[in-house]
């Protein structure tokens, strides 16, 4: 009876003779140069900007909940506009981005200066606005939970026309931002 002989014979390490230490010590450098081992793991470059128009599902979710508590309240809906829209992905995605929870910005940028920065004129000129920001909540219906019980004055405000949703996932959290201003605009189109 013939024995066949593999050709890798004597080249692969055999246990005993130091082995199991010589795999613990290849282990324990590949997992000292893993990015892991680094213990606080930073992302390569920023995260993506968030979609600004037409809203996702989730965001369309909110719009249509704080319609409804409106119309519950007896208060004339709001209706989306596009630039403010922009403004509030733009901030959901900055406070993702630098990791705060705040209608000003670290550099102190406030909503009136965003409504502005994305052509939504009204701003400029003084007009009624309000935002709302939250965080940590995936969806539409969940956050505006969270509003009802401490922002309804703002959410069933008259003077407060139009509305603008972002959403910004991808971060430590979700970040929520709702713009509403009291004038419609061509920019809202």
């Amino acid at each position: 009876m013939s024995r066949h002989r593999s050709p890798f014979r004597g080249t692969l390490p055999r246990p005993g003779n130091g082995y199991h230490v010589r795999v613990r010590r290849l282990l324990v450098l590949v997992l000292l140069a893993s990015p892991a081992a680094c213990g606080d793991v930073t992302r390569e470059g920023p995260l993506p900007a968030s979609d600004t128009n037409p809203l996702d599902a989730e965001e369309g979710t909110l719009l249509f909940g704080v319609n409804d508590l409106r119309l519950q309240a007896g208060i004339a809906p709001v209706t989306e506009c596009v630039a403010l829209n922009t403004a509030a992905s733009v901030h959901s995605d900055d406070m993702r981005d630098r990791v705060y929870l705040s209608d000003t910005s670290p550099d102190g940028t406030t909503s009136r200066t965003r409504f502005c920065d994305v052509g939504y004129q009204p701003a400029c000129d003084n007009v009624a606005l309000a935002e709302l920001v939250g965080s940590g909540l995936e969806g539409g219906d969940a956050t505006l939970g969270q509003w009802k019980t401490t922002k309804s004055e703002i959410l069933l405000s008259p003077g407060l026309k139009v509305a603008g949703i972002g959403r910004s996932l991808g971060g430590d959290v979700p970040r929520w931002t709702l713009d509403l201003a009291g004038e419609d605009h061509t920019s809202c189109k």
